[in-house]
This record gives C-alpha cells, structure tokens and sequence, in this order.
C-alpha cells in the first residue's frame, strides 16, 4: 500500500510529466465513456446506491434464482426508490412511488430500452444490454434520476 507522500510524489511527477507513460486505454473505453456523456444532462440526479449485496460487508446475503446468482441494488434518490436484482438472465425490481414514473435501461452502444412498469411499479427486461447499464427514471415536472453504471 502506498503512503500519502509516496501518492504526492507520484501525483507531482505526473503533472510534471515526468513519471511512467500512462496505460494505453482501449478505444471501445473511450468510446463507450463518450457515449456515456450525451445521456445525461446537467439537469439529471445522480440516485445514490444504499445497497449491493455483491458487497462483502453486506449483512443480507445473495439470493440464487435459479443456476445464476442475482446481484441485489438498491437506489435512492429525491423520493424515489429503485429496488432491482441484475443476473446473466435479465433485469428485474420495482421503482417506488411508481406513478407516473417511465423507465429506461441505457446501455453503452444503441438507443435506451423502455421498462414497462406495472400498476406497483414493477419491471423485468430479458433484455440487457451488454457491457456496464444505467437506469433512467423520468418523471413529469422532476428532474431525470440516474443509476450509478452497474455491470450486469
């Protein structure tokens, strides 16, 4: 592990230019890190996450659904709660309150995909984009709420 002088010595001879070349970044990161950019707008709120069970402090362990393990997440933000379970198989959880509430999944390459939500504000999507997915939540007169990424 490495200190804090040893990190402000590093970080000093970065901006000077003087340290180790930098890691080549693949062109699809880069890509997809641009793309990320034009789906939001400064008027967006960024949901905060107040539970993963793929953290290892978790108290609640993961839940299995049939062969593959679901990935649990919890989303907070202005009054809204996203609660949704991620596996290889899809997408499935529930936005509270759910009145007049449209969802889409955004994903790194392509248009968004609506989630239709029914009359609790549950949703299920057998179509994940691959690669790291977002969910946008769209209320009228409300800012947009956005997930963090997450990595189905």
């Amino acid at each position: 592990m490495m200190t804090d002088d040893e990190l402000i010595t590093v970080l000093r001879a970065a901006l000077a230019g003087d340290g180790p070349a930098p890691a080549q970044v693949p062109a699809s990161a880069v890509a997809a890190a641009e793309a990320a950019f034009g789906w939001v707008s400064t008027g967006d709120l960024l949901a905060e996450l107040v539970f993963d069970s793929a953290d290892p402090t978790s108290l609640v362990p993961t839940r299995r659904r049939g062969a593959a393990a679901a990935r649990q997440l919890s989303y907070r933000s202005d009054g809204l709660d996203i609660e949704c379970e991620v596996t290889a198989d899809g997408l499935l959880g529930q936005v509270e309150p759910a009145g007049h509430v449209r969802l889409e999944l955004l994903g790194h390459a392509g248009e968004p995909v609506p989630l239709d939500l029914d009359d609790e504000g549950r949703f299920l999507s057998e179509r994940v984009p691959p690669g790291p997915v977002c969910i946008r939540c769209r209320r009228p007169g409300r800012p947009d709420v956005l997930t963090p990424w997450l990595l189905p």
